[in-house]
């Protein structure tokens, strides 16, 4: 029997995966992951800043969510896919304003 489709691939980039993520074909967790397969190697490690990440992957103009990325992350740490280690500190700042309903603070993200 002949073979229907030949073997054939598509190699995606950042600027693919980015824009990918910006029409909203790409999730959270996908743009991560493209992120990991287009320049880790298996067992190869890197600094990841999410902050300057999140800046990459924008959608409606806007960057990605830290609460968004964070759920993805995790996610693939809890699938086996990546590891990487908790933050040893957080950079925290008290509003001055006192609020008197959570809902009320303001999202800086």
């Amino acid at each position: 029997m002949t073979e229907l489709y030949s073997a054939q691939f598509y190699r995606l980039g950042m600027e693919e995966a980015g824009r990918d993520y910006a029409q909203g074909h790409l999730t959270a967790k996908g743009a991560i992951a493209a992120w990991v397969r287009i320049r880790l190697k298996p067992g190869w490690n890197a600094k990841l800043k999410p902050a300057e990440f999140r800046k990459e992957f924008r959608r409606n103009g806007k960057p990605m969510p830290s609460s968004t990325f964070w759920d993805a992350v995790n996610r693939l740490k809890e699938e086996g896919f990546i590891s990487f280690e908790e933050p040893s500190e957080l950079d925290i700042c008290r509003c001055n304003e006192p609020y008197d309903n959570p809902s009320e603070i303001p999202d800086t993200s």
